[in-house]
């Protein structure tokens, strides 16, 4: 689900961005252990600043509940969940194809496809375009 690049159009979770979570994540167990001692985060030798590493984890957390929700919507389409898991990881990702069975997508019904092609999109553009798109401030004559 790792893959691309600051600033490509690849899907999944950007690579810097795992980067800076599983230094945070570090950072978060050092302190743990030291909670005197002060950390900062480094990436190519530029700080991290707070702010970007709390919307950092607002990302993840964003990204983990469209997945679990996708996963959860896909599955009542009887599928088995291993399918499932594979399908929506597939195209949020925007990777290969999905696990559990040697049919295409034609297995799942018209709603789950939409949903997944809308996953699609959603992974290539990134998840806040996609929400914008639908909140009806964007679209307002103001």
């Amino acid at each position: 689900c790792i893959g691309g690049s600051a600033g490509s159009t690849a899907g999944g979770l950007k690579v810097v961005r795992c980067l800076i979570l599983v230094r945070i994540a570090k950072n978060q167990i050092l302190s743990t252990l030291s909670p005197k001692r002060v950390l900062t985060l480094h990436v190519n030798h530029n700080v991290i600043d707070k702010d970007t590493q709390h919307k950092i984890l607002k990302y993840l957390v964003l990204y983990a509940m469209m997945i679990i929700c996708l996963i959860f919507i896909v599955s009542l389409d009887n599928n088995n969940l291993m399918t499932v898991v594979s399908a929506v990881l597939s195209c949020f990702n925007n990777i290969d194809p999905m696990l559990g069975t040697t049919d295409s997508f034609a297995i799942f019904g018209p709603i789950s496809k939409l949903l997944l092609s809308l996953a699609m999109i959603a992974g290539r553009l990134e998840i806040y375009p996609m929400i914008l798109l639908f909140m009806p401030q964007t679209w307002s004559k103001r």
